[in-house]
Parts: structure tokens; C-alpha cells; sequence
């Protein structure tokens, strides 16, 4: 179940990651949330999505929403990805969410949780 919950988010993604093969199919900066240490969610999405031809930035553990933002600027991503385990993790997606909408990102960014 879980292959086919990955399958369906990568097909999801991908109109949203489209490029010439000489630069990859796209370019994701995933990073478990601030306050969060689990990754192997996290982890899993990196090494499914370099293993399908996208370029992965992944940060690490407990990451700020500023790192999540200057290494999507820096890496010119496609996608954020933002990863979390525990229940508090979700408030903290919200209000990187609502960051990203105060700084008028939302729309350069789409963002997976």
C-alpha cells in the first residue's frame, strides 16, 4: 500500500517537476520540520525520487522553516517536501505554510507534506 501511495504522489508531482533530461526530471528540498527528528519517511521519498531522475536536496532533521525556504531559493527547486512524524509536526507544516503564504512563495513552491 505504501508503493502505491508513493507511486500515485510521484505522478502527482512530476507535471510540476518536468524538465529535459540534461537537467534532470526536477529538483526537491525535503526536510523533517522543526521540533521533529524522525526521517525515514523523509528518507525513503529521497531515494525513490534520485532513483527516478530527480535531483534531491534533503536537509536533515529539525530544520527551520528559513533553512527549508534559502535551500529551496538556492537549489531553484520545483517542490518543497516537509516531513513529520509526530502530531505536533502537523502545527508546525501550518504555519510554515502560512510563512510561505506571508512571503508570497505558495505559488513558487508547491508543497508536500
Amino acid at each position: 500500500q505504501s508503493a502505491e501511495v508513493m507511486k500515485n504522489a510521484v505522478a502527482y508531482l512530476e507535471p510540476h517537476m518536468e524538465k529535459s533530461d540534461a537537467e534532470g526530471k526536477g529538483t526537491i528540498v525535503l526536510a523533517t520540520v522543526r521540533g521533529d527528528v524522525h526521517d525515514i519517511g523523509k528518507n525513503l521519498v529521497d531515494i525513490i525520487l534520485s532513483n527516478n531522475g530527480y535531483n534531491v536536496v534533503n536537509l536533515g532533521i529539525k530544520q527551520p522553516v528559513s533553512a527549508i525556504l534559502e535551500a529551496a531559493e538556492e537549489h531553484r527547486a520545483d517542490v518543497i517536501g516537509m516531513s513529520g512524524l509526530l502530531v505536533k509536526s502537523t502545527v508546525i507544516m501550518k504555519e510554515n505554510l502560512e510563512e510561505l503564504n506571508q512571503r508570497k512563495l505558495a505559488a513558487d513552491f508547491p508543497v508536500i507534506l
